[in-house]
């Protein structure tokens, strides 16, 4: 909670790295890194640890991306750790205004499904979301589960996606 992580998300400090792994450089991460995301998710059903996830939504040999946020008080954050395929979909969700189907909206945020495969994004509500439906100014009790619309998103220092407008 110090870092402004999630509370139900699986954010998890990085314990141990093996000497192989640091003597092998196969990959950036410290003891004492925070990992706060996998893929883009950073909380899950099954998983309530990092670790947990990575063990059931990787193998071996999988080539991955990250992404760390630096601290002036402490080690970097590793906040998303990420395949080539969902890199490129991150990436895309991230800058461009995206058409998305509501399925929820509560008060923090708006949960939705991208694409032809119904992929679940979900994207921070904050006090600067400007809602607009038909050329309009609205408010989020104006939309409805189904609904398609489009998100136009704003990254937020934790690596999470914020609606900027909906």
């Amino acid at each position: 909670q110090r870092l402004g992580l999630p509370p139900d998300g699986f954010a998890s400090e990085v314990k141990h790295v093996s000497a192989l792994a640091s003597a092998m450089k196969t990959h950036d991460l410290r003891e004492g890194d925070i990992v706060a995301g996998v893929n883009g998710v950073d909380r899950d059903q099954t998983a309530n640890t990092a670790e947990l996830y990575l063990k059931l939504h990787l193998k071996a040999g999988d080539s991955v991306t990250a992404r760390f946020r630096k601290s002036s008080v402490g080690p970097a954050a590793l906040y998303d750790l990420t395949d080539k395929a969902s890199w490129d979909w991150l990436s895309r969700i991230r800058k461009e205004n995206t058409k998305v189907k509501i399925k929820e909206i509560d008060d923090s945020e708006i949960h939705a499904e991208e694409g032809a495969d119904s992929t679940p994004v979900s994207y921070r509500i904050t006090d600067k979301t400007a809602w607009s439906k038909a050329g309009r100014p609205a408010k989020s009790e104006d939309f409805k589960t189904g609904e398609m619309v489009f998100v136009v998103p704003r990254s937020l220092p934790s690596g999470a996606q914020c609606a900027d407008s909906a």
